[in-house]
């Protein structure tokens, strides 16, 4: 019985960690790959998740108006 009561802990625990896991990655891969869309697909609804144009506009852009990358750089 014990055996059993720790098992179903474990798999309790491990699904727990993945559910934060995933709560924690998924906003990050939505603006790393919302950085990849244009504007109008940036915010169209209902969104689109993998099926979009993918640019690298938005990167050019910053480039142009402020020296980011070079700041990043340092």
């Amino acid at each position: 019985m014990a055996r059993m009561v720790t098992t179903r802990r474990k798999v309790i625990s491990t699904a727990a960690a993945w559910l934060v896991g995933f709560l924690i990655f998924f906003p990050i891969l939505w603006m790393v790959l919302a950085s990849f869309k244009t504007e109008l697909e940036a915010f169209a609804i209902p969104p689109s998740f993998l099926f979009f144009h993918w640019t690298t506009e938005n990167y050019v852009t910053v480039q142009e108006r402020s020296d980011y990358f070079h700041h990043a750089l340092n």
